[in-house]
């Protein structure tokens, strides 16, 4: 993430894993074939690989997101 809260990712790119949505986040977690994002308004941001729903994040407000493999919490 940068110091303007926009964020930054770079490797491979299959699954769209490296190109993360525009905005400003708080916190970010990359998983294995996707990642995901607070945004500053609390609501989580996830892009790449959907396969298992991983990339589909619930509505709500959060603090903190983590991306593993196939799956993320928040």
């Amino acid at each position: 993430m940068k110091t303007d809260g926009t964020l930054a990712c770079w490797g491979r790119n299959d699954y769209g894993q490296s190109s993360p949505p525009a905005g400003t986040f708080t916190q970010v977690s990359a998983g294995g074939e996707h990642g995901c994002g607070v945004k500053t308004n609390g609501t989580l941001a996830c892009w790449g690989r959907d396969l298992y729903g991983q990339s589909t994040p619930p509505a709500g407000t959060f603090a903190q997101v983590s991306a593993g493999g196939r799956t993320a919490a928040a």
